[in-house]
């Protein structure tokens, strides 16, 4: 089994990955919301509301319950095989990341998905409580006005927002979407937790350490906790009393995670492993270790105090595929390459390159992934409007993403290559 150290190091990496899964999922259902917007822009348009019949205001309204619940249940449909997905993904990196010679069982793992609950609460029914929401709180904005308590012309900014249609802000829509996004990180966090306890169980863990450094204002409850030992099957504190509770997420989007650990007769005592802080853990980093994980332009304006860890940390726009999930594991593309695995054509050519050549050949890379990356968010940056839905959601959702990651680990080997260097 790797040290406690490497352990980790290797779960704050995942961490991060995962921030970039709930990232590109979020992503997913703002478009969703964007296409509902549409679909309610087109049911209010035009609706004289104060001169409507009881009966018309109800059909009209019903309308708009059927638009919602459509799209929250194609919502709903795709996190739920997201997040089944994520489960099996995380039990086979966990095995992995600490040399486990056991997966568990296949019935477990399955269990794990098709039960999970985000805070007591089936994942499924987590969404219609969303989808119940907007519903409410949009029929109460068109009652209002209906009854003149509400100028009509309020109508559309309180729900869909202000600005160009499609980029709204403001209103129950983005409202909604603030609701969905931290309830899709939440979800990755439960998932990524709840597959690896099993695995730890198959292969002799029965202890487990939290560990709190990601978040820039960890909530009481997490910092408390962190560095703290619990028994993995009873959950009972070691070496002190603060009960669990929970274990992550405690709150939504949280950050916190726990490290495997296995004794047998000397009891471990609490500890943070010289990492109690965010800055800490960045700071043991090299520089180029700082770029390859948080990207060189982020990282840099970290360094100099320009961005905050919380924009650091989040990621915003940097997304990850559940297929770069899949294939990502728990050591660099350049230690691959560099052992004749994975893009160790590109290794053998680049390791050849003069300084200056691989300093050159990591700003173009960089300035790929970040034109990428701006593509995903807006892909009408780089497509013409006009451009069918069906090909902007496989650019967004496939090609974009894993031209992203292969530019990733070409940039990793490329860095990798300089640091052996000394540079």
């Amino acid at each position: 089994m790797p040290t406690q150290a490497q352990i980790a190091r290797r779960y704050t990496e995942r961490a991060l990955q995962l921030i970039r899964v709930g990232n590109g999922q979020a992503a997913d259902v703002r478009r969703e919301l964007r296409q509902l917007a549409a679909e309610l822009r087109q049911l209010l348009a035009g609706a004289d509301l104060p001169a409507m019949s009881r009966r018309g205001l109800n059909a009209l309204l019903r309308d708009i319950e059927a638009a919602i619940a459509g799209r929250y249940t194609a919502i709903a449909d795709q996190q739920l095989a997201a997040t089944a997905e994520i489960v099996a993904i995380e039990a086979a990196w966990a095995r992995r990341a600490s040399d486990f010679p056991r997966p568990a069982s296949e019935r477990v793992i399955n269990s794990a998905a098709q039960n999970l609950l985000i805070f007591g609460i089936p994942l499924a029914l987590s969404w219609a409580h969303n989808r119940d929401d907007l519903t409410r709180r949009a029929g109460g904005i068109l009652r209002e006005v209906a009854a003149g308590q509400a100028p009509p012309e309020t109508l559309l900014p309180r729900i869909l927002g202000t600005g160009p249609a499609g980029r709204e802000t403001g209103g129950l829509i983005q409202q909604a979407a603030r609701n969905a996004d931290a309830l899709v990180h939440t979800t990755v966090s439960e998932a990524a937790t709840d597959a690896r306890l099993p695995v730890w169980k198959a292969n002799g863990v029965n202890a487990f350490r939290w560990h709190a450094v990601l978040d820039e204002k960890t909530t009481a409850g997490c910092a408390l906790r962190h560095g703290l030992l619990y028994e993995l099957d009873t959950l009972e504190p070691i070496r002190h009393s603060v009960p669990i509770e929970r274990e992550p997420p405690r709150h939504y989007r949280c950050r916190s995670i726990l490290l495997p650990m296995a004794y047998a007769d000397d009891i471990p005592m609490p500890e943070d492993g010289g990492q109690s802080t965010f800055r800490d853990y960045f700071d043991s980093l090299t520089e180029a270790e700082q770029d390859r994980l948080f990207g060189q332009g982020r990282a840099d304006l970290f360094r100099r105090g320009v961005i905050t860890q919380s924009d650091l940390v989040g990621q915003n726009g940097q997304v990850l595929s559940l297929a770069e999930l899949r294939e990502s594991g728990v050591f660099s593309a350049y230690d691959d390459a560099s052992k004749g695995g994975r893009y160790s054509g590109f290794f053998t050519e680049h390791a050849t390159y003069s300084d200056a050549q691989l300093l050159r050949s990591a700003r173009n890379l960089q300035k790929t992934i970040a034109e990428h990356e701006a593509w995903i968010q807006d892909p009408y940056i780089k497509l013409a409007m006009d451009v069918s839905e069906f090909a902007v959601g496989n650019l967004v959702r496939k090609k974009w993403p894993k031209d992203i990651a292969r530019n990733r680990a070409y940039l990793d080997i490329v860095q990798g290559i300089l640091r052996r260097r000394g540079k």
